[in-house]
């Protein structure tokens, strides 16, 4: 099997610098403008919430308020594109979020899927 290097005839190091721009640029992107990250994602792009609470709405929340939380995570890019986001969290810090937003009177919005979401 050829590494994707091999196979566009790219060196292995020219190809590390164009993904990690790709990451960088995920990370640099105004979540404020969903169309900006959007454009990095690959049409095949998956985000994998492997440690999401059960029940995690697929939402937005109006007038989140920022939280404590540390997150992990691991970036797969293909063709110049993201095509895998897998994010690690601490749930539980999620959920008790979610219960002071929701005690604040704060509903979740449906927000337009990016991707694909799995648990």
């Amino acid at each position: 099997m050829q590494d994707d290097a091999s196979m566009t005839g790219t060196s292995v190091e020219e190809l590390r610098v164009a993904n990690r721009a790709v990451v960088e640029a995920f990370f640099a992107s105004n979540l404020a403008n969903p169309e900006e990250r959007l454009a990095l994602w690959h049409p095949d792009g998956v985000k994998e919430l492997p440690f999401a609470p059960a029940g995690l709405p697929k939402t937005r929340w109006v007038g989140r308020e920022p939280y404590p939380q540390s997150f992990i995570h691991m970036i797969r890019v293909r063709d110049g594109r993201v095509i895998l986001q897998r994010e690690y969290f601490d749930s539980e810090i999620l959920a008790g979020a979610e219960r002071t937003a929701r005690a604040k009177g704060r509903t979740p919005q449906q927000s337009t899927p990016t991707s694909g979401v799995r648990r």
